[in-house]
């Protein structure tokens, strides 16, 4: 899923995935449930299944999403340092060091 078509996605669904993050976070993914997701959504576990299949694909578009983010920001780093004439080894000390420490 490109970081696009993750701001496509349903506002609820948005929302379901930002709670999920926390909720996996704090208790870990195992012991997380869809119930428990759905509660702090505020919605049915139901309506939970209308966005995602079940918890693995929460975590499958959490992955990708944040996957799609590191991307997305290397990218700019690099189109940043393009014009520079750093060595290669320098560039990628240089984005690694600014995405950990920005995020």
């Amino acid at each position: 899923m490109s970081t696009k078509a993750f701001h496509e996605l349903h506002e609820t669904a948005q929302v379901i995935l930002r709670e999920a993050h926390e909720l996996f976070y704090e208790k870990g993914y195992e012991k997380a449930s869809m119930r428990e997701i759905a509660e702090r959504v505020g919605i049915s576990k139901a309506a939970m299944y209308h966005h995602f299949m079940n918890k693995e694909e929460i975590l499958y578009t959490i992955c990708l999403q944040a996957g799609n983010l590191v991307y997305d920001n290397l990218q700019q780093a690099i189109r940043r340092n393009e014009d520079l004439n750093v060595p290669v080894q320098e560039q990628i000390t240089d984005i690694l060091l600014e995405y950990t420490t920005s995020y």
